[in-house]
């Protein structure tokens, strides 16, 4: 089993990262010039580490419909097997950092209480 990764020693292009943190923000991000019947392009948030390290996560929207139920703003979780993607290309990241964390389908998501 893969330790923990602290927020702030992730690396872009980073695989299989496990991070403990909470969720300050999660919103639905948008295409609002799309003509398609849903126009989401991902679920976004940002979550905070025990050392108040911040950093953007994005569920795509193909993984929505296994995601969206575990996720709640407020609450701490153990995530696992992320990837940080380079934000290099990505105008609408959230907080200035080289890399977001996106899920994929072997992510799994454990909520902790608190």
């Amino acid at each position: 089993m893969s330790s923990m990764t602290k927020l702030a020693d992730i690396n872009s292009g980073q695989q299989n990262c496990k991070v403990l943190a909470r969720i300050t923000r999660l919103w639905d991000s948008k295409n609002m010039n799309s003509r398609a019947a849903d126009p989401l392009i991902s679920i976004d948030g940002v979550i905070l580490d025990e050392d108040g390290k911040m950093a953007h996560i994005s569920v795509p929207k193909k993984l929505e419909k296994q995601f969206r139920p575990s996720l709640t703003r407020g609450s701490v979780y153990m995530f696992a097997n992320l990837i940080a993607v380079d934000t290099e290309q990505k105008a609408y990241i959230y907080h200035h950092q080289d890399y977001m964390l996106q899920f994929q389908h072997t992510s799994t998501v454990n909520h902790l209480q608190t």
